[in-house]
């Protein structure tokens, strides 16, 4: 069981959120990310997509506490996806994330802090260091999936995480 993130965003940090020092962060122990686009809609500098009537590609390779990943942002995202995922089958008992809803951060982060508070390197979690922000990296810890894009509508049927 895990996480499903979804919302608007791109791939790469978002500098209007993001302080320059903390455009890359650190992954916690115990937690791996795993990103997914649409077949067909991925353009440069666009964020990955689930968009109705193309199938998921990935998951890509899932990044776990041996690894840094950009420290990605999600905006809310409007649309029947939310409504239409909530019973879904495909999400095989994971929870949905979804900035401004239910007391989540618009925008989330991956991680609010900065260097003095969170990892930037793999080698700090080694050797124990945590993050110390409200991030979803401090917040959510298992399998996390970052669905992001300008249409996040549904998923293609039959994918399971």
């Amino acid at each position: 069981m895990g996480y499903v993130l979804l919302g608007s965003g791109r791939i790469g940090a978002d500098p209007a959120c993001v302080p320059p020092r903390m455009r890359y962060v650190a992954i916690p122990r115990g937690t791996r990310i795993r990103f997914y686009c649409a077949a067909g809609r991925q353009k440069a500098g666009a964020a990955p997509s689930a968009v109705p009537g193309h199938r998921l590609q990935g998951p890509w390779i899932p990044l776990d506490s041996s690894h840094v990943t950009s420290n990605l942002t999600l905006r809310r995202a409007d649309g029947p996806w939310e409504r239409e995922l909530a019973g879904s089958p495909e999400l095989d008992g994971h929870t949905i994330v979804v900035p401004g809803r239910d007391g989540v951060p618009d925008p989330l982060r991956l991680c609010t802090g900065t260097a003095v508070t969170c990892p930037t390197d793999p080698r700090q979690v080694a050797d124990g260091a945590v993050h110390g922000c409200d991030g979803v990296l401090a917040t959510l810890h298992g399998d996390l999936h970052w669905l992001a894009g300008d249409e996040v509508l549904s998923l293609a049927p039959g994918y399971v995480f």
